[in-house]
């Protein structure tokens, strides 16, 4: 699951990106995380894609994936799989500033529509709003 094209490489990968560029295995909570690399670009690359998953949010093809209560960034896409399958993947960390959490959704479908931040970007905030209630976060 290292594979940066598989869902769990995109994650691990914008994992690290959240972290400020620390790669790390993903584990359960409540597990010790195990550090894969220290840093996987210079600060200033990561800074700079940090605040361009922000801005994707915030102005632009992720919206939907936004919350009132905390900032999201977040990055995805939508390909075809098979036929007329298409599969939507999206990507998201919050709050941004300092992230807690990192949360992949994945839908395959039939067809059109098929958009990664349209229809995974609702799930992405839906799923923020869980946590954040769950957790009682005030952010």
């Amino acid at each position: 699951g290292g594979n940066p094209n598989e869902a769990m490489g995109i994650l691990t990968f914008y994992n690290a990106v959240a972290n400020g560029g620390k790669k790390v295995k993903l584990v359960s909570e409540g597990e010790d995380g195990i550090v894969l690399h220290e840093q996987i670009a210079k600060p200033e690359h990561i800074k700079a894609l940090q605040k361009g998953l922000e801005n994707a949010v915030a102005n632009g093809i992720f919206k939907k994936a936004g919350n009132y209560d905390t900032k999201v960034a977040a990055c995805g896409r939508t390909f075809v799989i098979e036929g007329n399958y298409r599969r939507m993947e999206l990507c998201g960390y919050f709050p941004a500033e300092k992230p807690m959490y990192t949360i992949m959704v994945i839908m395959e479908k039939e067809g059109l529509p098929a958009s990664a931040g349209g229809m995974c970007g609702i799930i992405l905030s839906n799923t923020i709003n869980v946590l954040m209630d769950i957790y009682g976060m005030k952010l």
